[in-house]
């Protein structure tokens, strides 16, 4: 079964002193939702989708550059964007410059009150939104099976737009019927 290739990233602050304190835990969360997705996406023949994790937290406009730059290398279709913590909006701005605004996008956010990724969350995902570009925001705890749930159905559906997209129709034997 044909699938495209998902690129997973998240935004951190800019301040030197605030993301040396918490990129690996960002990381470390990146995987961890990376690794949850490849456990139970399945297609029906058992292949699944390549999951594709941005190699640094994006804490400056370089990077998000960069990061971005990776995704197009590996042909990824669709965009997770994680927030965990606090972030800086703007850093949206050359990542998806980079990769492209055609791509279904997803805002996944924790809901802790220790680590503030929803409130970044609303900041990035509102400015995506008012410059037009479409998302979804699935807002929840990783461990929550409905979260999950959102979050695989989501992943089900951007599979599903993404592989039929540029595909060709062929009609035999009449005129269409307008469906």
């Amino acid at each position: 079964m044909r699938t495209t290739p998902i690129g997973i990233v998240m935004f951190n602050d800019e301040r030197e002193h605030v993301w040396r304190l918490n990129n690996k835990e960002c990381m470390e969360v990146v995987h961890q939702w990376a690794d949850l997705i490849r456990r139970n996406i399945k297609n029906i023949d058992g292949s699944a989708p390549e999951i594709v994790t941005g190699s640094n937290i994006i804490t400056s406009v370089r990077v998000a550059q960069q990061v971005g730059e990776e995704l197009v290398r590996a042909n990824c279709k669709q965009v997770i964007l994680c927030y965990y913590v606090w972030n800086f909006p703007f850093f949206v701005w050359p990542f998806i410059n980079t990769v492209g605004r055609d791509k279904p996008i997803l805002c996944l956010s924790n809901n802790s009150g220790k680590f503030p990724g929803n409130v970044g969350l609303l900041a990035t995902d509102g400015a995506l939104r008012q410059a037009g570009i479409r998302t979804h925001r699935i807002v929840g705890d990783m461990d929550d099976p409905e979260t999950q749930r959102k979050v695989f159905d989501w992943i089900r559906a951007a599979q599903s737009y993404t592989t039929i997209r540029n595909e060709v129709y062929g009609m035999y034997g009449g005129h269409s019927m307008g469906m």
